[in-house]
């Protein structure tokens, strides 16, 4: 599940880079975007707040990337990180209405 909140921000803006904001009909469909993308990495992170087991003091969720032999990345978040992860994507499709 981490994977996926790592990856659902990148996918969304790889998918707005070629987007052209010359009209008002495409200022629309990139804020279109822009939230949806928002919103589906806050119910992933709902999902992972709602499977998170909080009796455990060990990293939950976590993902190990080392297949690059320059980057070896090892990724998990804890009870502490969890809300913080919430509040990021919690205030992420508010910062898109917003804007």
């Amino acid at each position: 599940m981490l994977t996926a909140l790592l990856l659902i921000p990148l996918v969304g803006a790889i998918m707005l880079a070629p987007m052209n904001e010359s009209t008002p009909a495409q200022i629309s469909s990139v804020k279109r975007v822009a939230l949806m993308t928002t919103v589906i990495t806050f119910i992933v992170s709902m999902v992972m707040w709602s499977s998170f087991d909080s009796s455990s003091s060990t990293y939950q969720f976590t993902a190990e990337y080392n297949t690059l032999h320059f980057l070896h990345m090892h990724v998990g978040v804890d009870g502490i990180s969890l809300y913080f992860v919430l509040l990021t994507t919690f205030t992420m499709p508010i910062c898109v209405l917003a804007s």
